[in-house]
């Protein structure tokens, strides 16, 4: 097994990534991501660190866009508390006063780290939507924030759901132990999903899929093969092409949990 490190995330035009294998290591220098993975993931990002004036600040940014969607009366009452997590999102809670009928009163701002992501508030905003429509316990994202910005990152607005967080179920041992079962449950769940209909809200919605597909995984690895004229990427690009399944007309729901942020994606069921 071959894999792609990161060694050096400058955000600089070109990145200098290690491949692993076999007991040895190579340096492939990759040319831009436009190129190679068009992803912002393969950017650095940085944890916004905000003195309390510039947190105040934001905030007032924030209460401005939510009286423009809402109504001059809406204002946020205590600030922005920071929440812990987010893999490439700054996270806050917040509360709303006077907030018209169907907004929650808490509710969660996720800021994402580059200026160059707003395609993902559109995207992930549909998927919640429709995964939460589903009868999903996903936090359904109440406000639509696309074209906007705060500090100059796009960001989404999505309902805070009730309930304690897995960090304190490892804590319980009774809870503990349930864990696997209960989120095995929930995966289940949302993968038997009707895709059909999240392939519909996302088109109504002018989100290009297409990215989204295992061919479109397929070409990434292609092109990584290429660019770097490794044997060993070459090889796996020519197994998984030889190996490639017939894709099914209603693909399945799945996740990308280690490349991006947790989000759902539609993709067909990977070759065995």
């Amino acid at each position: 097994m071959v894999r792609c490190v990161p060694s050096n995330q400058t955000g600089r035009s070109l990145a200098d990534y290690r491949l692993r294998g076999a007991g040895r290591a190579i340096s492939v220098v990759l040319t831009p991501p436009d190129s190679i993975v068009d992803s912002p993931n393969w950017r650095s990002k940085i944890p916004l660190r905000s003195s309390p004036e510039e947190m105040s600040n934001h905030s007032e940014q924030l209460e401005a866009f939510l009286r423009l969607k809402l109504g001059g009366s809406v204002s946020i009452a205590g600030g922005l508390q920071r929440l812990q997590g987010g893999f490439d999102t700054d996270t806050f809670a917040f509360a709303v006063q006077n907030a018209p009928p169907g907004i929650p009163e808490e509710l969660v701002l996720r800021l994402f780290r580059s200026s160059g992501e707003s395609d993902r508030v559109n995207l992930e905003s549909t998927i919640q939507n429709t995964i939460h429509a589903a009868g999903h316990p996903v936090p359904r994202v109440p406000i639509d924030s696309g074209g906007h910005s705060l500090i100059g990152r796009p960001f989404l607005i999505m309902e805070r759901l009730e309930g304690s967080t897995l960090a304190s179920g490892l804590e319980d041992q009774s809870l503990f132990e349930k864990l696997p079962g209960l989120m095995g449950n929930l995966q289940v769940g949302i993968h038997e999903t009707d895709s059909a209909d999240l392939r519909t809200q996302l088109a109504d919605a002018e989100v290009d899929i297409r990215h989204m597909t295992p061919r479109s995984m397929l070409e990434r690895v292609s092109k990584l093969a290429e660019a770097s004229g490794v044997a060993e990427l070459t090889a796996i690009r020519q197994w998984l092409t030889e190996r490639w399944p017939t894709q099914p007309v209603d693909p399945v729901i799945c996740h990308a949990t280690f490349i991006r942020p947790i989000f759902l994606l539609p993709m067909a069921r990977s070759p065995a």
